[in-house]
């Protein structure tokens, strides 16, 4: 079987309730920390974390 993301279609990544919860001492994404997602053939997104309002 082979799955073909188009465009819109969302990739999310991680864990439910994230591998930063069982670290000593946890960590967790703050702002200003960013996420990397490397796909061959389609690029290296970028994503930045910000603080909500």
């Amino acid at each position: 079987m082979r799955n073909v993301a188009a465009a819109g279609h969302i990739i999310s990544t991680g864990t439910l309730p994230g591998v930063g919860m069982d670290m000593k001492p946890p960590r967790y994404l703050k702002a200003d920390d960013s996420v990397e997602l490397g796909i061959e053939g389609i690029g290296y997104p970028k994503q930045s974390v910000r603080a909500g309002d």
